[in-house]
């Protein structure tokens, strides 16, 4: 038997804050697997932009970047997820997860922020017993 649908969200952790980045439902392990692959990459890109991202050129004055590299001895969050999201074998076994009715969750942080992508299957067995709402109303 499988779910309903899936439960996808992408949970960014700062300042101990949980907020809520993104969220969607889709309806395949396959679909949940590939909205999370997406969102990973997305958000790589906005924490660590690529150079010539032209969003970024649009809005510094000249076209021109002040880029220096740093040194840092913490966990570098947004090469974690490019690498999450290039990981074939890490899908599959995010879609096996998913397909067994069990919570696929991948966390990665950098010393400041954490960030997490999750699925998780959402049956709807209640929904059967639920009883539509009938009105009464009353005449003047």
């Amino acid at each position: 038997m499988s779910a309903d649908f899936y439960w996808c969200e992408v949970v960014l952790s700062a300042q101990g804050r949980d907020i809520l980045l993104r969220g969607s439902h889709t309806t395949s392990p396959r679909l949940a697997v590939r909205w999370l692959r997406h969102e990973a990459g997305r958000l790589a890109d906005l924490m660590d932009p690529p150079p010539d991202a032209p969003w970024l050129l649009s809005r510094t004055p000249g076209g021109r970047l002040p880029l220096r590299q740093t040194v840092t001895d913490e966990r570098d969050a947004p090469e974690e997820l490019r690498a999450w999201a290039d990981d074939v074998s890490g899908h599959a076994d995010a879609m096996r997860l998913l397909a067994d009715r069990n919570l696929f969750h991948f966390y990665t942080h950098d010393g400041q922020t954490g960030v997490s992508l999750s699925a998780r299957p959402m049956p709807l067995t209640f929904v059967a017993a639920w009883r539509q709402f009938t009105g009464a109303y009353a005449t003047a």
